[in-house]
């Protein structure tokens, strides 16, 4: 159970730490919005104004950083379910305390044990 802890924790940790990346490509897709919003109104074309703050480059970045952050969250959600079977918790205990349906709990708890090549089933009651 210990080890699930520790794989938990640190994939909870990585994680959190791409937050300060996320963050950043949010800032700079609004910094880059701020200024399409300024150049129109100053008369620039549609085209100029995003040809300007690098639209597509833009774009690009924040879909990537979602999708990593994404990754990671589902990796961290993966490792907590682990660690929840190991401390007993059932895919009922797991749908109530993530608040979410029994059916995705189930789907989340078989991932994850594929994931580890686990073969203990969390049971309902």
């Amino acid at each position: 159970m210990e080890a699930q802890r520790r794989e938990a924790l640190d994939r909870n940790r990585r994680a959190l730490e791409y937050f300060d990346v996320l963050r950043k490509a949010i800032d700079e897709v609004e910094t880059a919005a701020t200024a399409v919003t300024e150049a129109l109104e100053g008369g620039a074309t549609l085209a100029e104004a995003l040809a300007a703050v690098d639209a597509p480059g833009r774009r690009r970045q924040l879909t990537d950083a979602i999708a990593e952050y994404e990754r990671r969250r589902h990796d961290s959600r993966l490792a907590m379910m682990l660690l929840g079977l190991s401390e007993g918790m059932t895919k009922s205990d797991m749908a109530r305390a993530w608040g979410i349906s029994p059916q995705w709990a189930g789907q989340e708890v078989e991932a994850a044990q594929r994931m580890r090549g686990c073969t203990s089933e969390a049971q309902d009651p």
